[in-house]
């Protein structure tokens, strides 16, 4: 979950630094007034939810150039990972916090800021609901 709600929250949702939190950087993200709203649709477990977070990655990854759509995992999943590195050291450090706090045993691979398990072909299935990686 914290991986993709910095990411979408830093790159889509226009995250400062002067923010304490990613939530209302990520609800805009998804096209979501606000946090609360975020919330709010999640709990309604609605399809159209599902759909945003379609539509961000869609946004997401043609910003560097890829179809969300016709791209294989694996180029997607190296796409992120670069985002990931690129972040700004506040929201980087954010991230290993919250990695660490609440997925203690989620190892870091060596020269990385993602968990091990994390691949190309787990980087969407864990990435709906209650966002697992």
């Amino acid at each position: 979950m914290y991986i993709w709600q910095i990411v979408l929250a830093c790159y889509l949702g226009g995250l400062k630094s002067d923010e304490e939190s990613p939530g209302e950087a990520y609800a805009r993200a998804l096209n979501l007034p606000s946090a609360d709203d975020y919330l709010e649709a999640l709990f309604k477990k609605d399809i159209s939810f599902h759909n945003r977070f379609d539509d961000a990655y869609r946004r997401l990854f043609a910003n560097v150039g890829l179809d969300f759509d016709s791209t294989p995992p694996s180029i997607l999943f190296d796409a992120l990972v670069t985002m990931v590195n690129q972040l700004p050291d506040q929201w980087l450090n954010w991230l290993r916090l919250k990695l660490r706090g609440y997925f203690s045993h989620a190892e870091i691979a060596a020269g990385s800021n993602l968990p091990r398990r994390l691949s190309g072909d787990n980087l969407f299935v864990l990435s709906f609901g209650v966002i697992l990686a």
